[in-house]
């Protein structure tokens, strides 16, 4: 048989909470992002050197946590997280972005204004084509001609993985990209490495 407190914490569980309304705007919502931002203690790290300010960055909280962020835009909310708050909360921003970009107003004082009316000088190109696809009874899938032509795939295809991810390369196209950066030589950021 629950003692007292037992009694009351089923109480308090099984009382259905209303609905209140939103209590912030956006505006709110976002300045309390930007202050937990410069509040909590956090490690920037530029994983694109050359990109001085448009770019990926690695931002490490105090309690040991990582995400990614990428840079687009010093002006509107273009950015991207890998953490859930920015998943879900709908303002195209979170602490670690706000983190970056007051590490970036302090690191390159002066410099944003212009770099922000100039925009990132690097171009992606994202396929949003995505389709739905069924896989056949041996678990084989089929690229759509849209997307095949749009990728350059031919016949002989390669595909390249680690992790959650994976690339589908025309195999002549991924042996001439592969020649390519073997011509350029060693990159900086490993040519020390030993294993």
């Amino acid at each position: 048989m629950p003692g007292k407190r037992g009694v009351q914490a089923q109480q308090v569980l099984s009382t259905k909470t209303r609905f209140q309304g939103w209590r912030t705007s956006d505006a709110e919502e976002i300045e309390q992002r930007r202050r937990r931002a410069v509040e909590e203690a956090v490690a920037i790290q530029s994983l694109e050197p050359r990109q001085r300010l448009f770019g990926t960055f690695r931002v490490r909280s105090e309690s040991g946590g990582s995400y990614d962020v990428e840079i687009r835009s010093l002006t509107d909310r273009l950015n991207s997280c890998g953490c859930p708050d920015h998943r879900v909360n709908g303002l195209g921003t979170c602490k670690h972005v706000e983190a970056v970009l007051a590490h970036l107003r302090t690191k390159h004082d002066g410099g944003l204004e212009r770099a922000a009316q100039e925009g990132a000088r690097r171009v992606e190109i994202f396929l949003g084509n995505a389709t739905d696809v069924d896989m056949d009874g041996t678990g084989r899938i089929l690229i759509s001609p849209e997307l095949r032509a749009a990728a350059g795939l031919n016949r002989d295809l390669m595909l390249l993985g680690m992790g959650s991810h994976f690339e589908i390369w025309d195999k002549a196209t991924l042996e001439a990209h592969e020649r390519t950066v073997i011509a350029g030589g060693m990159p900086e950021s490993v040519a020390n490495l030993s294993f």
